[in-house]
């Protein structure tokens, strides 16, 4: 895993899915979320017909028994939405498991991915929680961006009497006194 990736795996490692857009993102998240995502989009792409038949081949050469042509073409197009990594590891866990003489059915590998493929579907849902976290950091910093600004601009239009008198009750403040002491003028305290 290359190293930019670290952060996002943790984040998302450590954290249930409803957490993920609880905080910000930590940084270095953010970056490497574009590639992560299209990682995962590449990872649920279906299968392309070559690969599936490789795949296919591959089990057979294993000594697993292969179904009626008929059946192949079965196969074919009830796996042909699968990626290829899900499909792969599915055959592998049904040549190391079959152990009858007749051929596995289609629930047989169906089993098997059902675990891989519930396990890509979380990472996708999980990156795309981590993208909406991204998006509102994003806004979130816009927004406080612009408001530094306006108070920025406030502060200009201050004459040097009011900018004094800010600096006092800041320095208040920082004292410990309580807005509401602010508030209230000295003659009108009980």
């Amino acid at each position: 895993m290359p190293a930019a990736a670290a952060p996002l795996r943790h984040f998302l490692t450590s954290r249930a899915e409803a957490q993920i857009l609880a905080a910000p993102l930590p940084p270095g998240v953010a970056a490497a979320l574009p590639a992560a995502l299209d990682a995962a989009e590449a990872a649920l792409a279906p299968v392309a017909p070559a690969t599936l038949a490789g795949l296919m081949q591959r089990l057979w050469d294993a000594g697993v028994p292969q179904p009626h042509p008929v059946t192949l073409g079965e196969w074919r197009r009830l796996l042909s939405p699968y990626p290829a990594a899900a499909l792969a590891a599915a055959f592998d866990r049904v040549a190391l498991t079959h152990r009858w003489a007749e051929p596995p059915r289609l629930a047989d590998v169906a089993r098997w991915l059902e675990a891989e493929m519930e396990r890509l579907h979380g990472w996708h849902r999980r990156l795309g929680l981590a993208r909406l976290r991204a998006r509102l950091d994003a806004r979130d910093r816009a927004e406080a961006e612009a408001r530094h600004r306006r108070l920025e601009r406030w502060r200009e239009t201050l004459g040097p009497d009011q900018r004094a008198a800010l600096a006092e009750l800041r320095a208040r403040v920082a004292a410990g006194e309580s807005a509401v002491a602010l508030l209230v003028r000295p003659g009108d305290r009980p």
